[in-house]
């Protein structure tokens, strides 16, 4: 009888195995000697079969895998049957540790506590997340790699006595499971923004400063200038370099799990050291016949300036009151300042000639070319001959400012029916010369006629009204007005003429 019985556990076994390659276990035991069905049985056969919801299963990293089951049990002797949960082997866990449970007292049994014999009993489908095995995949396991584990399951079988029987026998199930590792899903990329803190305002000269910008990725920012000639960015540390403007961008490309950040900048600008501008030189001088340029000195020294004088960078050389501006011309530093320049004209010596006039401005080698010093000549090339600049008090060697070349004719209109032209003259005009007002309506050499003459000092003459106004700074003003008779008004053209009144020139 023991060897019968050494013979079916060996058979036993053989089916274990063979069956766990199809997700089910079936064991059969025989009768034991001492044991008495009382119906003439010879061998007791229980069949214990324990079927996986799954033998092979596809996952991904970062993934957790359960296996649901289903036991089926059928003995024919109505013996009682038990399981609990072994061991999980390779990479598998246990869900939890299942105790020794009593699956047949589950149905209950009959009046005296016995289990009829031919009883059978079939488990609900148990879901995976309740399973015998666990395992998650690690969210670094290469795609196409295969894990292999067991899940073991341990039943016993007892008689059925009242007192829950004799044991006899225990078997231990083993299923085999097979995990390959999918490709990971592929990763939904999210926005970000930036955030940038404001920069205060900057100076040249101020020490390189950090710029604060970060993601809300936490993915790092890239600092870059688009002006490098003002400020260059190392990293997150500005360094400055001239004044001006400076644009700071910062940007994140993103990755696979971001996109790119909208870029972001802030403009700054580096504001001019401070410098000190003074004037060297009188404000109140005396005509010379020569400019009357201002020197000038600065804190930083020799900062390069610019002065203009009412406006112009020429320095006038006239009489006359003149506002001077001065400005520090420095990509670095700024400064600037004023003055009021009064050149009198006290010791002026009064001219009764041109010839008077021409000895006094022009040397004695100029004095014998006509072409310099003669009636028709121009020497500083201002459009002005030496007879125009002789009329209207002008240096006849320096090009006339802008307000001098305005006090020469200009035209006004005084009421619907009046045309007026206005001029400066000296103070004090040259007795050898005429001026002689001419209009015109078409410009035509034989169109031109005269309203209005005066020699020197003499009075005006001639159809038009003039009135002289009182002398100011030595010099007086002329206004001319032709008046017509009925509308419409003639359009009309004006001219001033100067004529040498002696021709030995």
């Amino acid at each position: 009888m023991k060897t019968i019985i050494h013979f079916l556990a060996f058979l036993l076994l053989c089916i274990t195995r063979l069956a766990a390659q199809n997700d089910s276990v079936s064991t059969t035991l025989s009768a034991l000697p001492d044991y008495d069905t009382g119906s003439g049985m010879a061998a007791r056969i229980n069949t214990i079969t324990v079927t996986l919801d799954k033998d092979a299963v596809h996952a991904k990293p970062g993934q957790g895998i359960g296996w649901g089951y289903k036991i089926q049990w059928q003995s024919n002797a109505g013996d009682r049957l038990s399981f609990g949960t072994s061991a999980c082997v390779g990479d598998l866990s246990p869900v939890s540790a299942v105790p020794y449970t009593d699956i047949i007292g589950v149905i209950g049994g009959n009046v005296d506590g016995h289990v009829a014999a031919g009883t059978s009993w079939q488990s609900a489908f148990v879901a995976n997340t309740q399973g015998l095995g666990y395992v998650t995949i690690s969210p670094n396991a290469t795609p196409g790699a295969q894990f292999f584990g067991e899940i073991r399951l341990t039943f016993s079988i007892h008689d059925n006595s009242a007192d829950l029987g004799k044991f006899i026998a225990t078997r231990t199930l083993t299923l085999p499971v097979t995990i390959t590792v999918d490709e990971p899903d592929p990763v939904m990329a999210q926005d970000q923004t930036i955030t940038f803190e404001t920069i205060p305002a900057k100076t040249i000269g101020d020490p390189p400063f950090t710029i604060v910008a970060t993601s809300s990725s936490g993915l790092p920012v890239e600092i870059y200038s688009r002006f490098p000639d003002v400020c260059t960015v190392n990293g997150n540390i500005a360094t400055i370099h001239s004044a001006g403007t400076c644009v700071i961008m910062v940007e994140q490309p993103g990755n696979a799990a971001f996109h790119p950040a909208n870029a972001v900048s802030q403009t700054i600008v580096i504001a001019k050291q401070p410098a000190a501008l003074a004037l060297t030189g009188s404000t109140d001088r005396t005509y010379s016949g020569s400019a009357q340029n201002f020197g000038t000195s600065t804190t930083p020294p020799s900062l390069p300036v610019t002065i203009l004088y009412n406006g112009e960078t020429t320095a006038p050389t006239n009489p006359g009151v003149y506002v001077v501006d001065a400005f520090i011309e420095d990509p670095n530093f700024s400064g600037s300042t004023n003055a009021i320049l009064n050149i009198n004209n006290v010791i002026t010596p009064t001219l009764t000639t041109f010839q008077d006039w021409i000895n006094q401005r022009f040397t004695a080698g100029e004095l014998l070319d006509p072409n310099i010093s003669g009636l028709s000549a121009d020497p500083d090339l201002d459009g002005n001959t030496n007879l125009l600049e002789y009329a209207f008090g002008f240096d006849p060697k320096n090009v006339p400012s802008a307000a001098e070349r305005a006090s020469m004719l200009s035209m006004a209109e005084i009421t619907p029916q009046a045309n007026s032209v206005i001029f400066e003259i000296p103070a004090e005009a040259p007795s050898d010369l005429t001026f002689v007002i001419q209009c015109s309506s078409d410009l035509s050499t034989g169109s031109w006629s005269e309203i209005a003459r005066r020699q020197g000092d003499a009075d005006w003459t001639g159809s038009a009204e003039v009135f002289t106004y009182p002398p100011s700074g030595g010099r007086t003003r002329i206004l001319v007005t032709e008046m017509q008779q009925a509308p419409p008004k003639l359009a009309q053209f004006y001219r001033l003429h100067v004529i040498k009144n002696t021709l030995n020139q």
